[in-house]
């Protein structure tokens, strides 16, 4: 039968709990760079609905800028409906729950900050470039830009009105929207 010295004992124990403390230390620092994920859903009645959602990685979305002026939101709307669905760069209004305010959010470029616009290729205005309509069973991402020196911390919520609708939908974190 083997034996084991006390010194070659304790020398394993000791490598387990190095290797079972630095994988703690990565995972509570890797926890940090978890998204943040916001749901809604807009019930249009007779089956259709569209569902919407932001996903937030705290450290891009505080250190990234467009142009040193604006904080991207990338917002995904998949509709669930027969007719699709109108939207409007002027009319329509997505606003970030900053500490207890509402900040709202420019959703043309083009029409905002044509300095910003006129600096981004076809391709990206073109993918940038907030949809006149979402067709049925289409999803689409519609972008939109915060001032950043207003949003300096991880949203509450955010809040999107279709003017076509008449109607907004509150945006929240996933663990949030399933205890309301």
């Amino acid at each position: 039968m083997a034996r084991y010295s006390f010194a070659s004992i304790a020398l394993m124990l000791a490598g387990v709990l190095l290797v079972t403390a630095r994988d703690g230390r990565a995972e509570m620092a890797g926890s940090a760079g978890r998204a943040s994920n916001y749901v809604g859903m807009l019930d249009l009645g007779n089956g259709d609905r569209c569902d919407l959602s932001i996903q937030v990685e705290r450290v891009s979305f505080l250190l990234t800028t467009v142009a040193n002026k604006y904080r991207l939101v990338r917002m995904l709307v998949d509709c669930r409906k027969q007719t699709g669905l109108t939207l409007s760069s002027t009319a329509d209004r997505l606003e970030i729950a900053i500490e207890n305010r509402q900040v709202p959010a420019v959703l043309s470029l083009q029409r905002s900050d044509s300095a910003v616009w006129d600096a981004l290729d076809l391709n990206m205005r073109q993918t940038l470039a907030y949809p006149p309509a979402i067709k049925p069973n289409a999803p689409v991402y519609v972008f939109a830009y915060f001032p950043a020196d207003q949003v300096n911390t991880m949203p509450a919520r955010f809040t999107f009105t279709i003017a076509s609708l008449g109607r907004a939908v509150t945006l929240q974190v996933l663990a949030t929207a399933a205890r309301a």
